[in-house]
């Protein structure tokens, strides 16, 4: 029987009978410790430290229930503001893309600000981190993976509205919300939609794997975005 178990805090346990020859040791600084952390549970007990835990717990249930409701309340001021003139504009172009709708546009619009700071959609694409990196050496020139450098959150965003182009083109969802928006965005977004959705799907008959495929289509999807908003600043 090993140690731990003839010992608590320092001293022998009940029905033990420790060695005659073998003085005990004054406690120590472990059993000073043991010896704590025994009292702090008795007080704890003592106290209600269980009633506190449980009022907690409901302060936590109850927080938690009230989340959608205040999640619900944030969405539609968000709503509102995209509706000021000086959001509306931007905002439609951005909507009449599958995938993106009134979140994901005022966050682009709050990340990058002016589309028109980025000479190329290239220069955007570095920008949010969608290009591959690249590792030359000599004559020989290797691509790697994504460099994931600058914003983050926006390449996510976009990221998550390319998963949408791996549905068949259509315009039914999207009728209603791009009204008021110039014809060659439209046209535009629709180019987009039918060519993403081409390159997805081949993308994957090539036996690529998905989350790479989705990357390049965000990657893609961000030169759409770019063209459509070169006209237009906040």
């Amino acid at each position: 029987m090993g140690s731990s178990n003839r010992f608590v805090c320092g001293f022998p346990r009940g029905g033990h009978t420790p060695n005659p020859g073998r003085p005990l040791r004054r406690p120590g600084f472990r059993f000073l410790a043991c010896r704590k952390k025994s009292l702090a549970r008795q007080a704890g007990r003592a106290f209600g430290a269980d009633d506190d835990e449980a009022v907690s717990r409901q302060q936590e249930n109850r927080t938690s229930r009230r989340a959608p409701t205040r999640l619900k309340a944030l969405d539609d001021q968000i709503e509102q503001v995209s509706l000021e003139e000086r959001f509306a504009p931007v905002v439609g172009r951005l909507r009449a893309f599958r995938g993106i709708d009134t979140l994901t546009a005022m966050t682009l619009i709050a990340e990058l600000h002016d589309f028109m700071r980025f000479d190329s959609a290239r220069g955007l694409m570095a920008f949010l981190g969608l290009v591959p990196s690249e590792h030359s050496s000599g004559g020989k020139e290797q691509r790697g993976q994504i460099t994931k450098a600058g914003n983050g959150h926006v390449r996510r965003l976009l990221i998550e509205a390319a998963w949408h182009y791996r549905h068949r083109p259509s315009v039914v969802s999207l009728r209603k919300r791009r009204e008021g928006v110039p014809a060659e965005v439209v046209a535009l977004a629709d180019k987009a939609m039918t060519r993403l959705h081409r390159r997805f799907n081949r993308f994957l008959e090539r036996g690529k794997a998905r989350p790479k495929v989705v990357v390049a289509i965000a990657r893609e999807l961000t030169g759409f975005v770019w063209a459509a908003m070169r006209s237009q600043t906040v």
